[in-house]
């Protein structure tokens, strides 16, 4: 494959000294994208308890479709912070913890059932927690979802499934915590000051942390995988699977994110920032790779935003539509894993097993 050069004097750029300061994009992705999009996240999941507290108090109907609004306003939320898998939220699995799918409804019934379970330690019960969980728990729990409520009143099994509610709820908000409050003292300032050009600096981990989500939970998870793209069609795979009509909008909002993080905008104060346009810009000398890039995610919006509201439905009614919209995002994996990391002198950390 042909590339062009981003360093016209020293096309391989194996110091990786170009001149520019690194350390002015951590400060804008720090202050101005990160720590906002989590201190607004753990806003919105500590509505999602209070409206969980109500409903344990009252038990109406009412409180119970508040705990829905505010689930969903709050996953919205998670899709802008699940891509920054470093520092503290790696070290506690804080991604894995709050958004595998598909749940495993077997776990979270019988732990429901037995009323003993740890959701506090890297274990099975991980794949029984966070929002997938609480998807199941709010519309998955029979087949009429207008039935669900009814599972919860009671002082047997009621009781059991308001106690599971409470326990994903509260580990969910644990850990936020633990990642909010590491960014908030200590770790902001340790991620800006590590701004050099090496595999564990900041700005190269994010890097890889951008683009792994791009390929993989952004395409591959919310696309490729459902749609059938490395084995069978697997509508039951979506996220979102039991609310069953939101899998666009999170998917839309995913994109949001990665677009504006790439362009160094902030939805929080409507500024824009340092970020990778701008630093392939000032090694170019040009606009023509960040441009590209930039329109490979509107390209990626286009063939998005035509599909149907539930990506399940959309696979069993016209999956093509699916497979399309998987290879428009593909085109955004070339041009990120192979041209910008090219430019930005950076290795993939990762292992691609996709085969693609």
């Amino acid at each position: 494959m042909f590339l062009l050069s981003c360093d016209k004097d020293n096309p391989s750029n194996p110091s990786g000294e170009d001149g520019y300061d690194r350390s002015l994009i951590l400060t804008n992705w720090a202050d101005n994208v990160i720590i906002p999009a989590h201190n607004i996240f753990l806003e919105s999941l500590l509505e999602l308890e209070e409206s969980i507290d109500n409903f344990l108090s009252t038990q109406s109907n009412e409180d119970f479709n508040s705990i829905k609004i505010n689930w969903f306003n709050s996953y919205k939320y998670w899709q802008h912070i699940e891509i920054f898998n470093i520092g503290k939220a790696e070290e506690i699995y804080f991604k894995s913890k709050m958004n595998i799918y598909p749940t495993n409804s077997s776990t979270i019934e019988n732990n429901i059932d037995q009323g003993s379970y740890d959701l506090t330690g890297i274990n099975f019960n991980i794949s029984a927690q966070g929002f997938p969980a609480l998807d199941y728990m709010l519309y998955g729990l029979d087949l009429d979802t207008s039935l669900v409520y009814n599972k919860y009143i009671g002082d047997n099994d009621g009781y059991k499934y308001r106690s599971y509610l409470k326990a994903l709820i509260t580990e969910m908000v644990s850990v936020t915590n633990t990642v909010v409050n590491d960014w908030n003292t200590s770790y902001r300032n340790m991620f800006i000051q590590n701004s050099g050009n090496s595999v564990t600096s900041s700005f190269n981990q994010l890097t890889n942390d951008f683009i792994y989500y791009y390929e993989k939970g952004f395409r591959a998870n919310k696309f490729g995988i459902p749609a059938g793209v490395y084995s069978n069609e697997l509508p039951q795979n979506v996220e979102a699977f039991y609310r069953n009509n939101i899998s666009k909008d999170l998917a839309l909002e995913s994109l949001n994110c990665l677009k504006n993080l790439f362009m160094g905008y902030s939805q929080y104060n409507m500024t824009n920032g340092p970020s990778f346009n701008t630093y392939i810009d000032f090694i170019q000398e040009s606009s023509i790779l960040s441009q590209d890039i930039m329109d490979k995610f509107d390209l990626a919006y286009s063939s998005i935003i035509n599909l149907e509201n539930s990506f399940s439905n959309q696979i069993q009614n016209d999956n093509f539509a699916m497979l399309s919209a998987f290879d428009v995002i593909q085109q955004g994996v070339i041009k990120l894993k192979v041209d910008m990391m090219s430019c930005l002198n950076i290795a993939v950390d990762y292992v691609d097993a996709d085969g693609d």
